[in-house]
């Protein structure tokens, strides 16, 4: 459940650098960038976190991810408790 006090960071660079990404794969990649800034850390929340920030369906939020992946945006990194999880951003 997202709080009151919860918040997603959107950089420029994001919106220049991933031009080909839509507002909600942005939204997915601020997401996993935030949990993931450091380097060291990885994004290892659920589907269903993503899905309730961007109000997406379990496969359009797939779908965001395999093209992030398929783009080298993000990064699979194992073990995987779901097909995409955990991520680490590789910028």
């Amino acid at each position: 459940m997202i709080k009151s006090e919860n918040y997603i960071n959107v950089c420029g660079w994001m919106i220049s650098e991933l031009a080909d990404l839509r507002l909600n794969e942005i939204f997915i990649y601020a997401i996993i960038h935030g949990f993931s800034q450091d380097g060291k850390s990885f994004y290892t929340g659920s589907l269903s976190y993503l899905m309730e920030w961007t109000h997406s369906s379990k496969p359009t939020v797939i779908a965001a991810l395999s093209k992030m992946v398929e783009k080298g945006y993000i990064i699979k990194k194992p073990p995987y408790y779901y097909p995409f999880l955990p991520i680490i951003r590789r910028f």
